[in-house]
């Protein structure tokens, strides 16, 4: 038989490898071994840092070897990026309306009743707090039950003044659709326009949201021109808008009835309405503040560390993670 011919001994890296540290912590990182070509068996072949080792903020090149039984040798190297956490560029929010905003939630049978734990207010900081676990992110709660948007802007500016936020997620109206023979809504949208331009001079941002439907009540035809009015706000004023209208209309909660993410009492949503308003909110809050977390150059790098060294807890799925 003719001598079979031994290929030269080549080595061919993975792709370079990018992640994210949740907690600043090091990260394990596993990876393919490179794809050897050629050479004599047996081959063995090494990485360092290894595949499973955990990987420090910044980039670390790994290193491989290969060697097969000729004692031919081939190299290759790739790099591991890991990202630092993830940030928002504002902490401190105010969530100021009715007891849209307080919590009052509407089963889809039995009575509504305050209950702020299921409020969208707390659901969100929840949420933003869990992502962004290197910061202290607070939700304020300035709902206030019965409130018409009429008689709010005072309140509202002694509440801009005690708590200073950042950004102001405003949502009001509801309460005055069915006052003064349905006109209440003109005042209504008075009295939000002049909120948004308190909040703008004192150089706040504004999240404004339009109000939710309403299923059988006296003023549920009066919902929709409101709405416009709040829409065209936010046009004028240069806010975002975050339609909750939209949002609770559709289908996203369990149950047949028209509108099923409100609740029996026909006004206020139920606990899965005000999880998808939280859903909203943060999606909208991570497109506009979460901030691009640069890659450091290897020369940043803090390097591997051992597995055994890594405390963080278990990656959090993150809208703002960037793979």
């Amino acid at each position: 038989m003719p001598e079979e011919k031994i290929g030269r001994l080549g080595l061919a890296c993975p792709a370079d490898v990018q992640t994210q540290s949740f907690d600043g912590q090091p990260v394990a990182v596993a990876f393919e071994l490179p794809l050897v070509v050629g050479g004599q068996a047996p081959v063995a072949v090494e990485c360092t840092p290894g595949s499973g080792q955990a990987f420090g903020i910044g980039v670390t090149e790994v290193s491989c070897r290969a060697s097969d039984a000729l004692q031919q040798v081939a190299s290759c190297a790739f790099q591991v990026a890991v990202l630092g956490p993830p940030k928002l560029a504002a902490t401190r929010f105010l969530a100021f309306g009715d007891s849209l905003t307080a919590g009052v939630v509407s089963p889809p049978v039995g009575r509504s009743s305050l209950d702020p734990s299921m409020s969208y207010v707390t659901i969100l900081e929840r949420d933003l707090q869990r992502n962004y676990v290197t910061q202290s992110i607070t939700v304020l709660n300035a709902g206030a039950s019965g409130e018409q948007a009429r008689n709010a802007v005072s309140r509202f500016q002694s509440v801009l003044r005690t708590h200073r936020p950042e950004v102001v997620l405003l949502m009001e109206g509801t309460n005055d659709l069915d006052v003064l023979g349905g006109g209440g809504a003109d005042l209504a949208a008075q009295a939000i326009d002049s909120m948004v331009n308190r909040a703008q001079a004192a150089g706040l941002d504004v999240l404004l949201m339009t109000i939710p439907p309403q299923r059988f009540t006296a003023q549920a035809s009066l919902v929709p021109g409101l709405n416009d009015r709040i829409r065209a706000i936010a046009a004028r004023r240069g806010v975002a808008l975050v339609d909750i209208y939209n949002v609770l209309a559709g289908t996203g909660c369990p149950g047949a009835r028209a509108f099923p993410c409100i609740g029996a009492d026909g006004l206020h949503p139920t606990a899965d309405g005000y999880r998808l308003m939280a859903d909203e909110l943060a999606r909208i809050i991570v497109e506009r503040y979460d901030v691009e977390i640069p890659q450091a150059s290897p020369s940043q790098s803090q390097g591997a560390f051992p597995v055994a060294t890594y405390l963080g807890s278990e990656a959090l799925a993150s809208p703002g993670e960037r793979q």
